[in-house]
């Protein structure tokens, strides 16, 4: 089952989802595969999923088969991203889920499956001590913003190359953004570690494969497609990179909410 829904009861507040999201419980963990907005009394909002553990249909201990307990988590490796942003294919996503498991299994030193759902990403992601592990670098790295207190996005390289970068309409939705996708970023990092080696062993990442990147990408096949009545989404994707833009259809379709920057 690709398509969720959500309600937004508010009378005056929207809400943004961004793709990537993994929501936890249900009959499956979901991640949701594109951005939307949710506007103030929407009503119900179909939302568009792809499964992030396999084989669960029934309850998990005292969770609600009908309804999601938490959103703590994105999507930890550019691959899993590109299979459902991209490739839209819950068997590329299913696979991808497996070699991100592996990936920090082998980085860990043990395996980081769960008991309760081993194909489970979300309960992965929640290992004890892969969480204190996170800790360490989250904590010294989110007051950075703090630094540059209009920033609206932020780029990042693992092992000195450019992965991927998010900016945003404006540093207000950035910064309430910050720490989820810094953890998802720290545990990316820490699955692509490479034992002996430490950061200055790695070329020092560039501004310039940034915009390499994106105007790479910009000179790729174009599409778009409309989320509901919400956003427009434009893709330019070529064979090294892809570039997802987020427009707000109110009023004109020419806000730009989220523009997402993948290195293949």
């Amino acid at each position: 089952m690709n398509t969720l829904s959500i309600e937004n009861r508010s009378s005056n507040k929207h809400i943004y989802i961004q793709s990537g999201d993994i929501v936890k419980g249900g009959k499956q963990d979901r991640v949701i595969s594109q951005d939307i907005v949710i506007r103030p009394k929407s009503g119900k909002v179909p939302l568009s999923a792809f499964c992030v553990e396999q084989g669960r249909w029934t309850n998990r201990g005292n969770e609600d088969v009908k309804s999601f307990s938490s959103s703590k988590n994105q999507l930890n490796s550019k691959k899993l991203k590109l299979a459902a942003k991209s490739r839209k294919s819950q068997g590329e996503v299913w696979k991808e889920v497996d070699s991100a498991q592996k990936s920090l299994s082998s980085s860990m030193g043990r395996s980081v499956r769960s008991d309760k759902s081993a194909t489970s990403l979300q309960l992965t992601l929640e290992d004890k001590e892969l969480q204190k592990l996170i800790k360490r670098y989250t904590e010294e790295l989110l007051p950075i913003i703090n630094k540059q207190p209009n920033t609206i996005g932020y780029a990042f390289a693992i092992n000195g190359e450019f992965n991927s970068g998010d900016i945003y309409g404006s540093s207000h939705l950035f910064k309430k953004l910050w720490p989820k996708l810094l953890k998802a970023t720290v545990v990316e990092a820490i699955s692509a570690r490479e034992k002996g080696k430490k950061s200055s062993d790695y070329p020092a990442a560039k501004r310039n494969d940034i915009e390499d990147s994106l105007a790479d990408a910009l000179e790729g096949e174009k599409s778009e497609n409309e989320v509901g009545k919400s956003v427009r989404i434009v893709t330019h994707e070529s064979n090294k990179s892809v570039v997802f833009d987020t427009y707000d259809i109110e009023p004109e379709g020419k806000t730009k909410i989220h523009r997402n920057i993948i290195k293949k």
